[in-house]
């Protein structure tokens, strides 16, 4: 076992710190899907701390079948075991087509089962654009109901094998966020035989569905292009791991970038998730991966705290790592730029940015200052939000920005391109309220809402040369 393969030492951060950062920035920009497995059902029940819920299923089965010797727990779930055993040796009261499915839907539905606090957590985090589910209750759709607020109760997407190709994907009209909404690839419990995956072999038969070309969930897989899967405690036998990943990934040539986190990995399937080029976590506990994940992701919706010294003044704002890009930008753009720094974040490219609108005077002002100055690039977001045209305001703090940038510029070598304008929307490059010296830069534009490849590529460069300089920062 190498070092990456170890878990996480006990009261250790289970990822660093600029992974978390990473993670929940992409985040805040609704580029990460998580993917719910069954390691997630987990729950206190009577002396058994953090039960299974597919075994507390199939005990809950079996009982109601009179079934005796139940067997200690092993990695196959106890549901698909007791299914397995009803299928083999039938219960003369479930010889009809139906009546299996029947009883498993009673014990998932009839019963108050708790909501597992992974799925609670997750339902808290407001900036999943889309929830995906492998497991067949209604569980996070229950505790999406639950955490309420503002947003209305969820959406649910029910996949079938046998249904129409249409209503078991996501609408031609969905707005990710509009509605909180669930995915569930395998279907939910229901009365209906072909409605949910209540056997393994049942597991195959979806799985083929998924990846069925004309049948698959086109729209679903058209979602995920250029998104983060988080794959939560999917431990899946190998070859059920492997189908849906491949469905979810369609073609061999998909931009979607995995990250698996499970407490079980077996060889073959994580060779298989590297050859996707995922990102496989050493075994940790998902249960703890998404509690750490909630706690950080409550602590960034909080109003910054601005802490005071022993003279009672406000501290000085942190600075930015020498080589980051400066992402200048009006507030009414903020939602697009926090998009840009997603993406150039999960290219490995610091960022700086204003998040929390810093409060004027000459300390902060001194502060983003120096930023600019230690920023290898400064990207000035234009859109018509900067035209005051017909405005009664006086003036900007962005423009502010703007002309120390330009001032910076004047410092420095021609061939740096330090002054990178971005465009935003369908501001003309020859636009009045722009300043002379910036229209006088290529100006990159943003495609589909996101940055060009080859724009991406050329900051990457820009910021290696800038960090070899003398006097500056060897990474």
């Amino acid at each position: 076992m190498n070092d990456m393969d170890k878990p996480p030492s006990p009261g250790t951060s289970l990822l660093p710190e600029r992974d978390w950062d990473k993670l929940l920035t992409l985040m805040e920009a609704g580029q990460v899907v998580p993917v719910i497995g069954p390691e997630l059902l987990c729950v206190n029940w009577e002396q058994d701390s953090l039960a299974r819920l597919y075994d507390l299923w199939g005990r809950a089965l079996a009982q109601g079948r009179g079934l005796e010797g139940i067997s200690a727990p092993e990695r196959t779930p106890l549901l698909y075991r007791i299914a397995n055993l009803l299928i083999e040796k039938p219960d003369p009261e479930l010889q009809q087509p139906g009546d299996l499915e029947y009883e498993i839907n009673l014990v998932i539905r009839d019963q108050r089962w708790p909501v597992p606090e992974s799925l609670r957590q997750l339902a808290e985090i407001r900036d999943f654009p889309l929830y995906i589910t492998t497991t067949i209750d209604h569980l996070m759709d229950r505790a999406l109901r639950e955490a309420g607020g503002d947003r209305g109760g969820p959406l649910q997407i029910l996949f079938n094998r046998s249904g129409n190709a249409r209503s078991c994907d996501l609408p031609p009209e969905f707005v990710p966020g509009r509605l909180p909404t669930v995915f569930h690839l395998f279907g939910a419990s229901c009365t209906n035989p072909d409605g949910f995956a209540a056997t393994e072999d049942a597991l195959i038969e979806f799985s083929w569905a998924l990846i069925d070309r004309d049948y698959g969930p086109v729209r679903l897989y058209d979602f995920l292009r250029g998104k983060k899967i988080l794959l939560l405690g999917c431990d899946f036998p190998d070859w059920l791991e492997r189908f849906f990943i491949h469905a979810l990934a369609r073609r061999t040539d998909e931009k979607i970038a995995w990250e698996y986190v499970s407490d079980c990995h077996q060889c073959g399937l994580r060779n298989f998730l590297r050859r996707k080029k995922a990102r496989v976590l050493p075994p940790l506990s998902p249960v703890d991966f998404i509690a750490e994940l909630h706690q950080r992701w409550q602590a960034r919706q909080q109003p910054e705290q601005k802490t005071v010294d022993e003279h009672g003044d406000a501290a000085m704002p942190s600075e930015t790592k020498p080589g980051a890009v400066f992402l200048s930008y009006a507030r009414e753009d903020k939602e697009t730029v926090v998009s840009i720094r997603a993406q150039l974040e999960a290219a490995n490219i610091d960022t700086w940015m204003d998040e929390k609108g810093l409060p004027p005077g000459a300390m902060f002002e001194h502060v983003i200052h120096d930023n600019i100055k230690n920023a290898s690039f400064f990207l000035a977001i234009i859109s018509r939000s900067l035209d005051l045209t017909h405005s009664n305001r006086p003036g900007r703090f962005v423009l502010k920005e703007w002309k120390w940038a330009e001032n910076e510029n004047l410092n420095r070598p021609r061939n740096t391109c330090f002054l990178q304008p971005v465009v935003v929307d369908d501001t003309p490059a020859d636009a009045g309220f722009i300043d002379r010296e910036f229209r006088e830069f290529n100006f990159t534009y943003l495609c589909d809402g996101k940055l060009p490849p080859e724009f991406i590529n050329f900051l990457k460069q820009g910021i290696r040369r800038f960090r070899r300089r003398p006097g500056g920062v060897t990474p």
